[in-house]
């Protein structure tokens, strides 16, 4: 793995990890990821997770585990689809996850790069 796929692998764990979003299926989130990371490119999925998050945020408890996965992965196929069509800032975004928006932001411009 290059240290570029394992800082991107890092970011989306984070934000995981951060709202302990995988919940009690630790696993199978994990592979989640990673099956995801073979597919979408690594901002999409930061940018579906935090863009997630943001509309449940008054959902009390936050859903989490496979609940939140799924709809997570609902949103990437979305925007595969149709395009990206996040409502966040990349200061919202920066706020959500407490990590630097270039990196999700910039190279968002192309139509569609997902490879499954």
């Amino acid at each position: 793995m290059t240290l570029a796929n394992h800082l991107k692998r890092q970011r989306v764990k984070h934000i995981v990890s951060s709202y302990q979003l995988d919940g009690s299926d630790v696993e199978l989130c994990n592979h989640t990821i990673n099956a995801w990371l073979e597919c979408y490119p690594a901002a999409w999925i930061e940018l579906a997770i935090a863009d997630t998050i943001a509309h449940h945020w008054a959902t009390l408890p936050l859903p989490r585990g496979t609940a939140l996965f799924t709809k997570i992965h609902e949103r990437l196929q979305q925007w595969d689809a149709t395009g990206i069509a996040s409502v966040l800032s990349p200061d919202e975004f920066q706020h959500i996850t407490g990590l630097n928006p270039n990196s999700v932001f910039e190279p968002l411009d192309p139509p569609s790069i997902a490879r499954c």
